[in-house]
């Protein structure tokens, strides 16, 4: 009589028959997992199918920069424009002799100083060179009058690198405005 505890032993595994060419026949179970074919067969379809995907991001990227550095220069810009509209006529008539002659000349930083703070806090907060060129020219009716200023401003800028980084392209954005003297008389 078994003991109580004891378990039947297992019925025995069928023997690998030889085969005709003498070696073992295959097993008729098929085998599990992947050969280094088909994996590399897969590596090569994701990447194929990935690759696409990083360019566009990369471009995304590139396009977002871009775009944010020319709403910044035009935010600047457009702040230069306004500080220099708003100083009375007879400030430039008085401390910018020079205008009655009707030849450009560099508009003074004093009048857009808050636009020069701008420039120099997003050379802080994006590492980005933006360099500026403001200029006002002077205009005479024909009784010696100054009649009207007109300015011109220029933001120019690269997307990737300083002002002296050659290899990547120079931005540029420009405004002009052009403010009347209201004590002309024609």
């Amino acid at each position: 009589m078994p003991l109580p505890h004891h378990r039947p032993a297992p019925p025995p595994r069928p023997r690998a028959s030889a085969a005709p060419g003498g070696g073992v026949a295959p097993s008729p179970r098929p085998r599990a997992g992947f050969t280094i074919v088909e994996i590399m067969v897969a590596v090569a379809i994701i990447a194929i199918a990935f690759f696409p995907l990083l360019t566009l991001i990369t471009s995304d990227y590139t396009l977002a920069t871009k775009t944010s550095n020319q709403s910044k220069a035009a935010a600047v810009i457009n702040k230069l424009i306004e500080e220099v509209k708003h100083v009375p006529f007879t400030t430039w008539l008085k401390e910018c002799p020079a205008l009655a002659e009707g030849k450009a000349m560099p508009i003074p930083e004093k009048y857009y100083s808050e636009t020069s703070a701008s420039i120099l806090e997003l050379k802080k907060a994006d590492d980005r060179e933006f360099w500026l060129e403001a200029t006002m020219q002077g205009s005479k009716n024909d009784a010696g009058q100054l009649v009207e200023i007109y300015f011109q401003v220029e933001l120019r800028w690269r997307d990737q690198g300083s002002k002296e980084t050659e290899s990547k392209p120079e931005r540029r954005l420009r405004a002009s405005a052009l403010i009347f003297n209201p004590e002309t008389k024609f």
